[in-house]
């Protein structure tokens, strides 16, 4: 089993390897099958789509993630995509998925408040 406490060479490996190198990774060898698991890649691409929600929203980050919470909304599309293969496509948006029935018919009249003005992503 890949130990990523104890086992420096696999540490650093996680660390910088993108989510698809690493599922590339684990074909290499039995050591490696074994160890990047399946909870491990979904890790990678969780704390990669952070990353990238980070550079996207800077300091809005942590309101927009506690709003996506609240309600219940569900990030989809290319970004996820984007994220898992380290790819930077000119598509740059975000597609948001929620099942709730409230006043706002769309996120049009919700997201100029959880994304900075001067960046787009």
């Amino acid at each position: 089993m890949l130990n990523l406490t104890s086992d420096w060479y696999a540490y650093n490996i996680y660390k910088w390897l993108l989510p698809v190198s690493l599922y590339n990774l684990k074909f290499v060898s039995k050591y490696y099958y074994t160890g990047i698991t399946d909870n491990v890649i979904n890790e990678k691409i969780t704390e990669t789509i952070h990353e990238r929600l980070k550079q996207c929203l800077e300091s809005q980050y942590d309101l927009f993630i506690k709003y996506i919470s609240i309600n219940k909304i569900v990030i989809n599309d290319t970004f996820i995509i984007q994220c898992i293969l380290g790819e930077y496509w000119d598509d740059k948006h975000i597609t948001l998925y929620s099942n709730l029935q409230n006043e706002y018919d769309n996120f049009d009249d919700i997201l100029p408040n959880y994304i900075p003005d001067s960046k787009q992503f």
